[in-house]
C-alpha cells in the first residue's frame, strides 16, 4: 500500500497489533525517522485486502480458468514448435548441401 507525500508515492509501513489482532498502517516522511506522520489501525482495509486476495486465488485455481489458460498456451506452444521444427529442417538441408559441395570439391582430380 502507498500514500502520496509531496507528489510522490511512498510505501506505507505495516505492523501487526497482537492484542488488537489487526494491522496498523503508518506513514513516515523521509525527513522524519522516529515518529509517524500518521498511523491508522483498521479492519475494513484488512478485510478489503483479504477479500481481494481470496477472490484472486479462487479465480487462479478454478479449473475452467486453468483449462482456458492451458488451451491458449498449447496453441502458442504448437505454433512455436512448428516454427522451430521448420528451422531445424531448413538447417539440416543446408548442412547436407554443404557436405555435398565438399564431396564435389574433394573429388576433383
Amino acid at each position: 500500500m502507498y500514500w502520496e507525500y509531496e507528489g510522490k508515492l511512498r510505501r506505507l509501513g505495516t505492523s501487526w497489533n497482537t492484542k488488537g489482532k489487526q494491522y496498523a498502517y503508518h506513514a513516515t516522511a523521509p525527513e522524519q525517522y522516529d515518529d509517524d506522520r500518521w498511523r491508522w489501525a483498521t479492519t475494513f482495509v484488512d478485510e478489503a485486502i483479504t477479500n481481494l486476495l481470496r477472490a484472486q486465488l479462487e479465480e487462479t485455481f478454478k479449473s475452467d480458468t486453468w483449462e482456458e489458460t492451458i488451451a491458449a498456451d498449447s496453441t502458442k506452444y504448437q505454433k512455436e514448435r512448428n516454427r522451430i521444427e521448420a528451422q531445424l529442417t531448413a538447417l539440416e538441408r543446408y548442412m547436407e548441401a554443404q557436405i555435398a559441395s565438399l564431396d564435389v570439391i574433394t573429388e576433383v582430380p
